[in-house]
């Protein structure tokens, strides 16, 4: 008489299937991956600026005083006027109100470059700075528009948003907003 044994495991070819399953599945799924990692780092940009134009907005009226967002230099210490919003920012109490940080002037938040492939650019009004006065409104005087994108370009998944006279931000997807392109003229 045979004696059956009890074999606990896997065929080779249940193993082969199965392998070949787990990878369709990882296939599959590591571009969605990639695209939910994108939008999040868009949608947090994006967050990171509209909070600080409403932290300058807010100092600007507790202080009763010029507030300044502006592009940062390398060192954190001035404003720029070349490259985008994506180089990072600062906020500083703006004494004399002329968008540049002078002597006497309090710098109240550095917000470090931006990480990855990001642009971010602003129509002329807030291409390089918004100056928040003692009422809350801002310098521009129209609506103005910053386009943030990705590697992907200005796809469905680009961000925009408004800035208004008031100071307020708004945000959107950037195809919702009067520009065609990430790299505003």
């Amino acid at each position: 008489m045979k004696k059956l044994t009890n074999n606990a495991g896997f065929s080779m070819m249940e193993m082969l299937v199965t392998l070949l399953i787990l990878g369709l599945v990882a296939a599959l799924g590591l571009p969605s991956l990639n695209e939910f990692i994108e939008g999040n780092r868009l949608n947090a940009a994006l967050a990171d600026l509209q909070s600080a134009m409403q932290a300058g907005r807010a100092e600007a009226v507790g202080r009763n005083a010029y507030v300044t967002l502006c592009k940062k230099n390398a060192d954190s210490t001035d404003c720029v006027t070349d490259g985008g919003w994506q180089q990072g920012w600062i906020i500083f109490v703006d004494v004399d109100g002329d968008g540049t940080v002078d002597v006497g002037d309090e710098i109240l938040l550095i917000h470090e470059e931006l990480l990855g492939t990001l642009t971010f650019h602003g129509t002329a009004g807030v291409k390089d700075l918004i100056t928040f006065r003692p009422s809350g409104q801002t310098s521009v005087t129209s609506l103005q528009t910053l386009i943030l994108c990705d590697a992907r370009g200005f796809v469905a998944d680009a961000k925009g948003m408004v800035v208004s006279i008031m100071g307020r931000a708004s945000s959107m997807s950037a195809t919702s907003t009067a520009q065609v392109s990430c790299l505003i003229p």
